[in-house]
């Protein structure tokens, strides 16, 4: 008897944190961040702070090593779930990045003052250009793509139609904040683009809302989702 019930405490502990760890799980997959990425900055900040507008020659000779490791990181890195689209950018740019370092060392071993100088002012430039790979312009943008994550990969080819239902309803929420919101100043002369792509997403979101609720019907419902989908592609290229 007691073996039993000690049985089922044991079934009952093991379904309750079964959640938990899905609920993590999926956590990670929707984080648009590479943590690598974020150690690699204390680097780049020491040389492009201190070391290039100083002229300190020195300091950035001696940063070549902590470079290379923070390159070598990134090249080691994978990227979440949710980045799984911005691969082929992120590569491009990732290659791009270790031609520019490799130009930094051949300037450091050269003594080449101005050529080291050149490089960082690279490094630099192509390091941010990872950061705008990954990182959305606007938080309402990144909100939005956390569900649509889920939706797109997860529920629609599952075809779970109350999560789908459910996401849905918070893809309407999530878009009221994003039609809400503004682009910073120096993204001003992408506005147009930005806006025309932006009421075409909301109309593809209303029309998945209203297709949904009308009915379980996965033809439509996919169909839809999909639409959708390619809809906030456009709009995540506007800033490309």
């Amino acid at each position: 008897m007691r073996k039993t019930i000690s049985l089922i405490v044991t079934l009952l502990f093991i379904i309750s944190i079964k959640p938990i760890i899905a609920q993590e799980d999926f956590e990670h997959e929707t984080t648009a961040d590479v943590k690598e990425l974020g150690s690699f900055h204390k680097t780049i900040f020491q040389m492009w702070h201190k070391g290039w507008p100083d002229k300190n020659y020195e300091l950035l000779k001696s940063l070549l090593p902590d470079i290379e490791a923070g390159y070598k990181s990134l090249q080691e890195a994978e990227l979440p779930g949710i980045l799984r689209d911005k691969k082929p950018k992120w590569e491009e740019n990732l290659t791009k990045f270790g031609e520019y370092i490799g130009d930094y060392k051949k300037a450091a071993e050269e003594n080449n003052e101005q050529g080291l100088l050149d490089a960082a002012e690279h490094v630099h430039a192509q390091f941010e250009a990872l950061v705008r790979t990954i990182k959305p312009v606007l938080k309402e943008v990144d909100s939005f793509h956390q569900t649509l994550y889920m939706l797109y990969h997860y529920y629609t080819p599952e075809y779970d139609y109350n999560k789908i239902k459910d996401a849905t309803a918070e893809l309407v929420a999530k878009m009221e904040s994003l039609n809400q919101a503004g682009l910073p100043e120096k993204l001003e002369s992408k506005k147009d683009k930005f806006n025309e792509a932006r009421e075409n997403l909301s109309k593809a979101v209303l029309n998945l809302s209203e297709i949904v609720n009308s009915g379980d019907d996965k033809g439509k419902i996919t169909a839809a989702v999909e639409t959708m989908h390619s809809k906030y592609q456009k709009l995540e290229s506007v800033f490309d």
